[in-house]
């Protein structure tokens, strides 16, 4: 991500366990105006959800325990539905930006476990997956808004914010093609078919993603730039396209090899990208 880097700040006043009270948190974030610009906002809302806040909070104390699992299975038991409330708070979540992402990894999970969800929520999810600078993170904002809101729609999306994207935006844009293969299936469902030799192949060829439409205006955004940076991301989305990508590295420490010393490369690899440099 480009930009200054926010100042995120928080206060919550604790009620007495059980009791439903109001909890008032107050951030600075971040959010997203045009290309690649950015303006400071600070927010004020108040939850009326004290699960939600007992969850956050277990969830940043510890990531994957059972106790953050069964914490988020607590909360999606008392609330089958997301109210307005709720929904504003996760989308203020999703909009923060640090380094360590716990907050917006506790919001995409808990959104993760629900069938449905208000969509006002997809458009702070697919940025924050467009923004997360560890490729293994992206995905888990990805996939609840195709769950949810179905893959033509977020291909469609996607291919809008990719043409008015700025360089670093588009490169994060590129990263989720790799997910964009098909919907979750039921693990369950496909092991017992297998056990019964009910048909496999048609079923899972069923739940595919087309994403054609976002790999033509990547392709074609491949053929536009000479930037070594983006074709290697580029090619990584397009592996099934190597006639575009003759010459470009074809894996990371080739990339870092090649352009060692090239401050314009070094530059956007690194300091925007957040890659880590050889010895970091």
């Amino acid at each position: 991500m480009t930009g200054p880097e926010p100042a995120i700040s928080r206060s919550m006043s604790r009620s007495p366990p059980k009791v439903q009270a109001a909890i008032t948190i107050q951030f600075s974030l971040i959010a997203n105006t045009t290309g690649e610009n950015y303006i400071v906002h600070r927010m004020e809302f108040t939850s009326y959800t004290m699960l939600l806040d007992e969850a956050l909070a277990v969830y940043l104390d510890r990531p994957s325990s059972r106790s953050s699992h069964d914490a988020m299975r607590q909360f999606c038991e008392s609330n089958p539905h997301l109210g307005s409330n709720v929904t504003k708070t996760l989308v203020s979540i999703l909009q923060l930006r640090d380094n360590e992402w716990l907050p917006q990894l506790f919001a995409a999970h808990l959104l993760s476990r629900y069938d449905d969800f208000d969509s006002e929520l997809m458009e702070p999810l697919l940025w924050a997956a467009i923004e997360v600078q560890n490729p293994s993170l992206n995905k888990d904002f990805l996939m609840p808004c195709v769950n949810v809101f179905r893959g033509e729609a977020v291909v469609d999306w996607l291919v809008e914010a990719f043409a008015n994207a700025g360089q670093v935006h588009r490169i994060g844009i590129s990263s989720l093609v790799y997910w964009l293969k098909g919907y979750s299936v039921d693990p369950l469902e496909l092991r017992q078919r297998k056990k019964d030799g009910t048909e496999v192949d048609e079923w899972l060829a069923s739940h595919a993603i087309d994403a054609t439409k976002l790999k033509n205006v990547i392709a074609e955004a491949a053929l536009m730039t000479d930037n070594l940076v983006e074709r290697y991301h580029y090619h990584l989305a397009l592996a099934e396209m190597p006639e575009l990508f003759r010459g470009v590295p074809n894996c990371a420490t080739a990339l870092t090899e090649r352009i060692a010393g090239n401050s314009e490369y070094e530059e956007l690899l690194y300091d925007r990208l957040g890659w880590r440099r050889s010895g970091d």
